[in-house]
């Protein structure tokens, strides 16, 4: 084997690793990103008798990743609950639905973080305006009319993030949180339809994370 050959075999590994790392993201501490979400929400406790999980959870964020594992975020999200738990309520062709804009900031530190992948706990809070509809129904001895709730409430949460890095300058995050949001549904006694006292969810999010 000639030397020209022996130092190409000698670079390649070289070159191909650098090619690598630089596609590969990387974090960069104290530079900013922007955030797109989605996720599954599933309603708890009293809530889950009125509401099925729903896919309809969207948001838009920007985040800093700070040094020492720390990391910040504010997030604007819609949430909205169309399908009715038809095996839990006992009219099961009500018409329900819940509507939720909302503004959150997020705080989240690193316990465990192995390259570029880390684990975070977070918390949040935020302020929620949300609508709330319960159609008409007839039934054989009365009619009960629609109700409709708007309201603004103060919500809650934690949970955790894994973060992974994809080519270029790209994150993908996963996250479990659940959240508190502290607002009632009223009640239909006709309609055995029970009050709904402060509104918790669980949600299974995903988030794509580009560098700015």
């Amino acid at each position: 084997m000639n030397g020209k050959k022996t130092i190409a075999l000698w670079l390649l590994p070289a070159v191909m690793t650098a090619a690598v790392s630089t596609v590969v993201a990387a974090v960069e501490p104290g530079r900013w990103y922007l955030g797109l979400h989605n996720g599954l929400v599933c309603p708890v406790g009293s809530l889950s008798r009125w509401f099925s999980p729903t896919l309809r959870a969207y948001g838009i964020g920007i985040a800093r990743w700070q040094n020492q594992g720390w990391s910040w975020e504010f997030s604007v999200e819609a949430l909205s609950y169309d399908r009715e738990n038809s095996s839990r309520l006992f009219y099961r062709d009500l018409d329900l639905q819940l509507d939720s804009y909302s503004g959150t900031v997020r705080a989240g530190h690193a316990f465990w973080s192995r390259r570029d992948v880390c684990a975070s706990a977070v918390l949040g809070a935020g302020i929620h305006r949300w609508h709330s509809h319960r159609g008409s129904y007839q039934l054989p001895e009365v009619f009960v009319p629609a109700r409709n709730q708007d309201d603004w409430s103060w919500a809650f949460e934690a949970g955790m993030a894994v973060r992974l890095p994809l080519l270029w300058r790209f994150h993908l995050q996963f996250c479990t949180m659940y959240r508190l949001v502290v607002g009632e549904l009223w009640p239909a006694l006709a309609l055995r339809l029970e009050s709904v006292s402060g509104m918790q969810n669980v949600l299974f999010g995903v988030s794509l994370w580009a560098a700015m």
